[in-house]
This record gives C-alpha cells, sequence and structure tokens, in this order.
C-alpha cells in the first residue's frame, strides 16, 4: 500500500456461514496489508486495479481511533478503523484516483490523505475450464461496489430515499443470488483452493449487502448513518476483493 500524504491533509446456518466467510476473507485481508512480502506478491502481479482509500487520520492507540471512527460515522463517512502500524481511520474508497481527490477536497479536513492499493484481477489459480465462470462470478465486485458507492452518495445528498435505497439493495442481493447460484453449479464437483475462495467471496458480498444498517444508535433511522454503513460495507468489500486477487492469480 502507497500513502501519500498531501498538503495541508491530516435462519441459523447461513447466518453463520456468512460470519465465517466475512470474518475470514477480512483478516487474510488485512494479513496482507500489513506483511511485506503480500504486497509486494500483488504488486508483482501483472493484471491489478487500483482502489484509493479516503483516510481521516491515524492514530497509535486504537481507543482514540475508535472514537473518532464513530464521530465520522455520525457524519455520513465510513467509520472503519484499519490497523497496521497506525490505526487509520477510513471515510471511503474510491475507484479512481479523481474521485478520490474530489472527495478529498470536499471533506475539507486538515490531516486527510488518500492511500493506494493494488488488487490483483488475474484468475491463473483457477481450472482452465471454470475460467469463463469464474469471470462471469467476479463480476459481482464492480456490481456490489458501484451500487453501493451509488446510494451511499444518493442518500447523502437526500437524492434517494431511505425507502428506495431498501429497494434498491433488495434487487443488488437477488443480482448477487443468481452470480452465485451460476457460479456454484458450473464449479459443482471442482476440487479447487481458487475456485472455494471465489464461493466464499460471493457469501461475503451477500453479507455485506444484508447487513447495511440504517438506524443511528439510539435505533432511529438515520440518512448519514444509511450512508456510513453503506461506505463502511464498501470498504470490507475493497479489502476482501484484495484478498481473493492474491488466491486467484495464482
Amino acid at each position: 500500500m502507497r500513502t501519500r500524504v498531501r498538503k495541508g491533509e491530516r435462519s441459523g446456518d447461513a447466518l453463520v456461514i456468512c460470519a465465517v466467510a466475512l470474518c475470514f476473507l477480512i483478516t487474510l485481508s488485512l494479513c496482507l496489508l500489513m506483511d511485506g512480502s503480500g504486497f509486494l506478491a500483488v504488486s508483482r502481479e501483472s493484471e491489478s486495479a487500483k482502489y484509493y482509500l479516503l483516510c481521516g487520520g491515524a492514530y497509535e492507540d486504537i481507543s482514540l481511533a475508535r472514537n473518532y471512527a464513530e464521530l465520522i460515522r455520525s457524519r455520513g463517512g465510513a467509520g472503519y478503523v484499519l490497523q497496521g502500524e497506525r490505526c487509520e481511520v477510513v471515510l471511503g474508497v474510491y475507484a479512481s484516483e479523481q474521485k478520490a481527490n474530489e472527495a478529498l477536497g470536499a471533506s475539507g479536513m486538515q490531516g486527510a490523505y488518500i492511500s493506494e492499493i493494488a488488487v490483483a484481477t488475474g484468475t491463473d489459480g483457477v481450472p482452465r475450464e471454470l475460467k469463463d465462470e469464474a469471470v462471469a462470478a467476479l463480476g459481482y465486485f464492480p456490481l456490489v461496489l458501484d451500487e453501493f458507492t451509488s446510494l451511499a452518495d444518493g442518500v447523502a445528498d437526500a437524492r434517494v430515499s431511505l425507502a428506495d435505497a431498501k429497494v434498491r439493495l433488495g434487487v443488488l442481493s437477488a443480482k448477487l443470488g443468481e452470480l452465485k447460484e451460476g457460479f456454484y453449479s458450473a464449479s459443482e464437483g471442482v476440487s479447487s483452493a481458487a475456485v472455494t475462495e471465489l464461493k466464499l467471496a460471493l457469501v461475503t458480498a451477500a453479507a455485506l449487502v444484508e447487513t447495511v444498517d440504517f438506524g443511528s444508535p439510539s435505533g432511529a433511522e438515520s440518512a448519514a448513518y444509511a450512508a456510513a454503513s453503506l461506505r463502511y460495507q464498501s470498504v470490507q468489500l475493497v479489502l476482501s476483493r484484495q484478498a481473493l486477487g492474491s488466491s486467484l492469480a495464482g
């Protein structure tokens, strides 16, 4: 991960499976971010995409970071605490440097900065007979990230009501279900670590959609907290995709 500091910146079983998959992929992703060898492996992958984390600050003390993260969430930011050498508080994630810079400028936050991460997009580790199906299944990532981003911005700007956002999340969940069903069917009987990782990624993405929360700490629904939850899940989505990329690259 390369950080550039800018001037002036500073039910039952299904739920269990989702939780296990989510914890596994996010933990693996954090290991990759904190471990130099993991980063080099991603950097060497010729097929990769870059994403940009907008960070509000970094703290030595995890308690301070969490307190600041809660303040960020109350204002519609992700408030995701990324633990490494320091605890960085992430406000949001962007698919282009231009969008990240625009958000940085709009934030008006002294000390805010942008961190760049690379996500391997190759599929060398996937069995040859499942290449096309794997590429199709990987469509889950832009599908979910684009919708999360659109909804977060729309809700925050009052262009999208909370009721409409819930409907769109329901549609998104159904589309993910179709992708998951298609890949599970195509890969039935195939024994491959890469295939297993992709299945887990699909389950994780579905779990992230299902756990978007529009409620504030008081329990009342809030546009700010809805936007915050969507942005928080977006960060988790990108980190889990980074972990998956390393597995699929072969």
